[in-house]
């Protein structure tokens, strides 16, 4: 073999090297991809003209941004409560799994670290002159644009990979009366944070 080819088989063996390396060593940023969303119930009395979109902006982007529009008819408050459940995909059966939780409606609004902090963030990014997103929040029209939900301290230890998750939200009063409920596919993704990090932080 001449030393031309050796000098070739040296540097592309050295590219390869560095590619496996620099893959193997950079940090990953995981986040649950929320695909195909499905409104099953509204009471009028309670929210209208709810819209959940799904879509990725682009195609350099991994990342599915979730993006929900509503009208409040009532201020929504500690009387409502916020339900989540979480189902396994398990040979094209979705079964029900261990993992759920529920918060009141001010808890959720102001502390909930799934879908409140990713709401909270879009609301004072496109409403700063407004403030942060409080409790009670007062009827009206809401708008929560290309939200992107990251939770990485989370989502690398979560039991499985693959679901559905349905929610929930009743206000409970003398009874507990639904205000709407939904569900959505999920999937828990990672990409490397060299790579999108710029557009998901």
């Amino acid at each position: 073999m001449s030393s031309k080819w050796k000098i070739i088989q040296i540097i592309s063996t050295g590219c390869c090297l560095y590619a496996m390396i620099n893959q193997c060593c950079s940090e990953r940023k995981f986040y649950i991809s929320l695909e195909r969303p499905v409104i099953d119930f509204t009471d009028p009395k309670s929210v209208t003209n709810l819209v959940v979109k799904s879509k990725r902006l682009s195609r350099s982007d991994p990342v599915h941004y979730l993006t929900i529009n509503l009208t409040t008819m009532v201020t929504f408050d500690k009387q409502f409560m916020v339900y989540f459940a979480f189902y396994e995909l398990l040979s094209n059966v979705y079964k029900r799994s261990f993992v759920e939780w529920h918060n009141n409606g001010c808890e959720f609004l102001e502390n909930d670290i799934l879908l409140g902090s990713a709401l909270r963030a879009v609301y004072y990014k496109y409403n700063k002159d407004k403030g942060p997103l409080k409790c009670p929040m007062p009827p009206g029209n809401y708008s929560f644009p290309n939200m992107f939900i990251s939770l990485s301290a989370l989502l690398d230890k979560f039991p499985f990979q693959q679901g559905r998750v349905f929610v929930n939200v009743s206000r409970v009063r003398s009874v507990e009366e639904r205000a709407f409920c939904g569900h959505i596919d999920f999937q828990i993704k990672s990409f490397r944070a060299d790579r999108y990090g710029a557009n998901n932080n």
